[in-house]
């Protein structure tokens, strides 16, 4: 029988718990009963319970997710909507899923590689300076195609830079251009950005964001 990977005893020795005040409290609290020595085979890996429920309970006991709790995420936040499949128990698996915690997950890598496009390009900001100018840009609206911004970004994820540079550069210049009237949260970066004195690549704008664009596309080609 295979088995998977969970922070059980990380869990339980962290808030530090017995095995049988684990199994106490879990049948106190819960109306749950779990003997010591099956919580060590499940923390162990010796041994997976048959359905999900063992899990959601003790995931619950903790205050994490079951996803958290089973090693799939490094998120330990609950989410209402997450999802537990235990068709495949019997051969120790258990799946989650959560499009909640996938999405924050997901957001929260895209802020890692804008920070890391601040320090690459040697800007000296606060940390309330970056979340201002990356909320600035996300709400800029890049991904909706119904506008001409959104036209020219749909286009250019199908572009390669090198060989459309200077068409590519032209086009979008208009982001932050003052050429064209914008609304207020664009004209809020502008002001942002020459009070802070910096010049932010639109080609690294665009990488940035090209996630969202593409994530967005996806979704509208699923509705349609």
């Amino acid at each position: 029988m295979g088995s998977q990977s969970n922070r059980l005893k990380e869990l339980r020795q962290k808030q530090g718990v017995s095995l049988g005040k684990l199994s106490t409290e879990l049948k106190e609290n819960y109306q749950f009963s779990l003997s010591p020595s099956q919580l060590m085979y499940y923390e162990n890996g010796k041994r997976q319970p048959r359905n999900s429920e063992t899990w959601k309970i003790l995931a619950n006991y903790f205050g994490v997710s079951v996803g958290y709790l089973l090693g799939f995420t490094e998120n330990p936040k609950q989410y209402d909507d997450e999802q537990i499949n235990d068709q495949y128990a019997n051969w120790g698996v258990i799946l989650t899923s959560s499009k909640s915690r996938d999405k924050e997950d997901e957001e929260q890598l895209y802020f890692k590689r804008f920070v890391q496009y601040i320090k690459t390009n040697h800007m000296l900001l606060s940390d309330t300076e970056i979340k201002s100018i990356y909320k600035l840009l996300i709400s800029m609206d890049l991904s909706n195609s119904n506008n001409l911004k959104g036209k020219l970004f749909k286009d250019a994820l199908n572009k390669d830079f090198h060989q459309y540079e200077d068409d590519y550069i032209q086009n979008y210049s208009i982001l932050l251009d003052d050429r064209y009237e914008k609304p207020e949260n664009e004209m809020m970066l502008d002001v942002y950005l020459k009070e802070l004195k910096i010049d932010i690549g639109i080609d690294g704008i665009i990488s940035i964001l090209k996630p969202f664009a593409e994530k967005n596309h996806e979704s509208m080609g699923d509705n349609n």
